[in-house]
């Protein structure tokens, strides 16, 4: 039961927003928390409860290259998802859920969220085309909750 919070737009004193999100959260993902700038419009902030993979090296957003995610929820069915992931593609560094997200989209792009099975709410900014990807499961078990403040 993590805490995902994002901030997309060119007001970047809205930023100064992302602290107060992370803040509220902290009961979501009491085992780390993190705030990333991951370009000058877009800012990550993430409460991590470890439950998959125990490690440090889980903690999000997760980045390779021009892409970064957050995420919240549960992939049921991402060991089998990694084992079609050929090793030869990618290189996994750790057990985690959040790093077959970010491989899937690497190999399949938007298509890899079809193949999910679970309860999620992902964030997921494309350097490369310049699209932020906001995704929930399914049913909605895990919501994603968005709002415009003016243009942004």
């Amino acid at each position: 039961m993590c805490g995902i919070s994002a901030i997309f737009g060119k007001n970047s004193s809205e930023f100064n927003n992302i602290n107060k999100l992370v803040n509220e959260q902290v009961h979501r993902g009491p085992d780390n928390s993190e705030i990333t700038k991951i370009n000058s419009n877009l800012i990550f902030g993430h409460n991590r409860l470890k439950i998959v993979d125990l490690s440090n090296r889980a903690n999000q957003p997760f980045s390779y290259k021009n892409i970064s995610l957050i995420f919240n929820g549960m992939i049921y069915n991402y060991i089998e998802i990694k084992k079609e992931i050929s090793k030869n593609f990618y290189n996994f560094k750790t057990e985690c859920d959040t790093e077959v997200i970010l491989a899937s989209y690497i190999k399949w792009g938007e298509a890899c969220f079809q193949k999910f099975t679970g309860m999620f709410s992902i964030v997921l900014w494309d350097g490369r085309t310049k699209k932020l990807y906001c995704v929930r499961d399914r049913l909605g078990i895990k919501p994603c909750y968005y709002a415009y403040v003016g243009n942004e």
